[in-house]
């Protein structure tokens, strides 16, 4: 009744606890540093179609 899975392998290491939070914390860093100034243009695009929100996407614009 059809062809068998192959079998997968999926490769990891299992770190210390200080090494995943290191990783933890470069992670949220890029979030914070890289990932979110680049959506905040956007959001503000984005918030600037709805008429309701109009106010507060002029308070924005004239913020930045």
């Amino acid at each position: 009744m059809g062809e068998a899975a192959s079998k997968v392998s999926p490769e990891f290491t299992v770190k210390t606890t200080k090494e995943n939070l290191e990783d933890a914390i470069a992670g949220e860093s890029y979030e914070i540093s890289t990932m979110y100034p680049e959506f905040l243009p956007m959001r503000q695009r984005q918030i600037c179609r709805w008429p309701a929100q109009l106010q507060l996407c002029l308070q924005n614009r004239t913020k930045a």
